[in-house]
């Protein structure tokens, strides 16, 4: 079985730390991890950022392991989650995906805004696309469909929708190279080839577990759900197998 880093599970994603240490004396702290797609907290450039529903709070983090809040910035309400890539971050919202630059890591600068309909929804990013789930319905109050949007970001300032796929109950999703995970509650989770953004393809369906949120990375799946936490290798995508299932009721 394989191994995999300590998962320390928070507000529904994951952080990986990776501490290093040549003396007792010499000690630092650097941050690398990937987040589920419903966390509401992200590392970038040796912070963490961190929404509530209408904020980023901005958080350094320092040699010695402690952090230390550095700023904060408004931006709307409804705020729901948060991904990074590179200098940017992507934050999902209940009408929008809203894009703000973190080139100066102590603030965030708003770059575009795109909007969408009332709904809850996390947002992945892979190269110049931006994938989006739209759940409509319960505690989200929206009508229409529940749908996957692809949006074209290679110019950040003016995001563009490339395609919308009907989907069923759509919670967290996440990407690796071409291949996209996504999770659709009761109705287990999906895997889609993403080589062409605009024609995804599904390649497998799993459908006697409960999905909530993943974490692709290298290989090596982690995902949530009311079943509890399970660990897929997908690293040959023909042989798709459950690595380990950690019960959590």
């Amino acid at each position: 079985m394989k191994n995999v880093l300590i998962v320390m599970i928070i507000f529904s994603g994951f952080v990986f730390v990776r501490c290093e240490s040549d003396t007792a004396s010499n000690f630092t702290i650097t941050p690398t991890g990937k987040g589920g797609s419903m966390a509401r907290f992200a590392l970038g450039a040796n912070h963490l950022y961190v929404v509530n529903n209408h904020a980023i709070k901005i958080y350094e983090l320092s040699t010695d392991g402690t952090m230390l809040q550095t700023g904060s910035v408004e931006v709307g309400f409804g705020i729901e989650t948060i991904a990074v890539r590179d200098n940017q971050l992507f934050l999902g919202a209940n009408d929008a995906m809203y894009i703000y630059s973190i080139s100066n890591p102590y603030r965030p600068s708003f770059v575009s805004r795109y909007a969408h309909i009332t709904a809850c929804d996390p947002v992945v990013v892979s190269g110049n696309y931006a994938y989006v789930t739209l759940r409509i319905g319960g505690t989200c109050r929206a009508a229409g469909s529940d749908a996957l949007e692809v949006i074209d970001i290679s110019n950040p300032q003016m995001p563009e929708l490339i395609k919308s796929y009907p989907v069923n109950t759509p919670y967290g999703l996440g990407i690796d190279g071409n291949t996209l995970f996504l999770c659709e509650g009761n109705n287990g989770l999906k895997i889609f080839n993403a080589e062409k953004p605009n024609e995804i393809q599904q390649i497998k369906h799993y459908k006697d577990i409960h999905a909530y949120d993943v974490i692709p990375n290298n290989g090596t799946l982690i995902m949530t759900g009311d079943d509890g936490i399970f660990q897929f290798d997908y690293a040959d995508l023909n042989d798709v197998h459950l690595l380990s299932h950690i019960k959590t009721q």
